[in-house]
């Protein structure tokens, strides 16, 4: 696999891309991702546990092996995604966004001028991806606005037609929530499977990429759905089946 890809290169030539979801501090269990094949590796700054030399030493090494570094911010502040890329990332995905002018901002804080408002200063990038990154930054940058709300969903295809949204990424969990659910990954409710199926009629009708946060055992259905960018395990989640299946083994 080209480590120079961008994401939107490797949706193209593998139709789906696969990646691990990283809630604790840890660049070993990063990098161990990346070498097992993963597509993207997403460094969870909203809700994970890392700082910001964690998050640089993770970026790191995720480059190790072939997967594309990714950063969830905590919001779309322009400041916040600008470090984030500066040290690496590929991409960064951001967290509650239901308007065309929010998801503008995240365009504007992802992409050098002409096409965005990015400040340049990529020490970290530069470093990891060459020293012509200012003439490619803008080719292999990805700025991922997240679905995770009834009002998101209204105002999908304005959020859509923004120029350099070319993926989206459904929060499962707090789209459940603004429907009145439970938060899960998943929902029989018939009006939250219907959201699910108009993001990707209208990523489709956008030629927009559509990606969910998901499971290894939810993941097969969110393909068949039309779902290509799609986050199948986490640290967390992985090291608690890992630690219990080796007690209740014994136990047993």
């Amino acid at each position: 696999m080209n480590k120079s890809l961008s994401l939107l290169d490797r949706i193209e030539t593998e139709q789906t891309v696969l990646g691990a979801w990283m809630f604790f501090r840890e660049p070993v269990i990063a990098g161990t991702a990346s070498k097992q094949g993963y597509d993207f590796v997403c460094i969870d700054m909203q809700h994970g546990m890392q700082s910001f030399g964690d998050m640089t030493s993770m970026i790191n090494a995720v480059r190790l092996g072939d997967a594309l570094p990714l950063v969830r911010t905590a919001s779309a502040d322009e400041g916040l995604a600008g470090r984030y890329l500066d040290a690496g990332a590929a991409g960064v995905i951001f967290p509650m966004i239901e308007t065309r002018e929010q998801a503008e901002a995240c365009v504007s804080a992802c992409f050098y001028p002409p096409k965005g408002a990015r400040s340049m200063g990529a020490i970290g990038a530069t470093l990891l991806y060459g020293d012509d990154y200012f003439d490619v930054a803008n080719s292999i940058t990805s700025a991922i606005p997240m679905i995770e709300t009834r009002l998101a969903v209204e105002n999908l295809d304005e959020i859509l037609a923004v120029e350099g949204v070319d993926i989206i990424f459904v929060g499962p969990s707090d789209l459940a929530i603004s429907y009145g659910l439970p938060p899960a990954n998943d929902s029989p409710d018939p009006e939250y499977q219907a959201a699910l199926t108009r993001i990707v009629n209208r990523c489709r009708a956008h030629n927009v990429i559509a990606g969910i946060y998901s499971s290894a055992l939810l993941g097969p259905q969110r393909i068949e759905q039309g779902f290509r960018l799609l986050s199948i395990t986490t640290d967390w989640d992985s090291a608690v089946a890992g630690i219990t299946a080796d007690l209740n083994a014994v136990r047993r």
